[in-house]
């Protein structure tokens, strides 16, 4: 007997799921600004809330096998590390949640809108969390946020030599970046790479939660930027200086050969 009719239930679950967790958070534009406090009590996943120590999958939700091990269906929020200042730390848990939640939510790829099954998004939730860690360890911020500060170089010459020697890897890390990309212009998150986008407005958009006024202001805040972007890499392959507005020609993705040889030019 295989298992695949067992699996089947669980599945259909999954699929309801998906559509009561978006019935939930309601309009996604609008969960940059959301308050922390007014989503934390969410479930991501059944019994499972945005500020449960652990994120852990439904095992019915993974195929059989050694993917239904606890420890292969577990994500720790904190393996993206915690900064020694509590305000610091604080602000960057909430945006480390509430970019695994933006991963857990559909999002616009090449080909359309997407969503990840629970095995890719355990994947891509550890490569997220890996990438954190690098740049909490070398490229650290000041107010908690992750993604908001990196630059193109850091990418090239800190990032990419650091944990992702390999092309594959390179290309997961590019695929992981153009969606949170995608999310931040759509609002989602207001964590998420500008490494093509104009500079904020001064002065623009709210911080956290009110009770946190008088503390450093986190990544959080709506999304005000004009949206002269440019994709992940794009004006690297049309030569367009990656700090203007975009060029003329329709904007591309560069190839993760393109990019390896970036690196060794720097």
């Amino acid at each position: 007997m295989t298992s695949t009719p067992a699996t089947k239930p669980g599945l259909y679950e999954l699929s309801e799921w998906h559509y009561t967790l978006a019935a939930t958070l309601g309009n996604f534009a609008d969960l940059a600004m959301k308050p922390w406090s007014s989503i934390r009590h969410i479930e991501i996943f059944p019994g499972c809330r945005l500020d449960a120590r652990m994120y852990v999958l439904p095992e019915r939700w993974l195929p059989a096998g050694i993917s239904r091990r606890a420890s292969n269906r577990t994500i720790d929020p904190a393996d993206a590390g915690v900064p020694g200042d509590s305000v610091q730390a604080t602000n960057r848990d909430e945006n480390v949640r509430r970019i695994l939640l933006t991963l857990w939510l559909p999002h616009m790829s090449l080909t359309g809108v997407r969503q990840f099954k629970p095995r890719s998004w355990l994947g891509a939730a550890r490569l997220f969390l890996e990438l954190a860690a690098w740049q909490l360890t070398h490229r650290p911020s000041q107010d908690g946020s992750i993604l908001s500060g990196l630059k193109l170089e850091d990418i090239l010459t800190g990032l990419f030599p650091s944990i992702a020697r390999s092309r594959r890897k390179r290309d997961n890390i590019q695929s992981l970046l153009r969606k949170l990309i995608d999310a931040g212009q759509r609002g989602v998150i207001s964590d998420w790479p500008r490494v093509f986008a104009s500079p904020a407005t001064p002065g623009s958009g709210r911080g956290l939660e009110k009770s946190r006024k008088d503390a450093p202001r986190s990544a959080h805040s709506p999304n005000k930027e004009k949206r002269n972007w440019q994709p992940f890499f794009g004006s690297v392959c049309n030569g367009v200086d990656p700090t203007g507005p975009m060029g003329a020609d329709p904007p591309c993705y560069a190839t993760a050969a393109m990019l390896e040889r970036l690196a060794c030019d720097h």
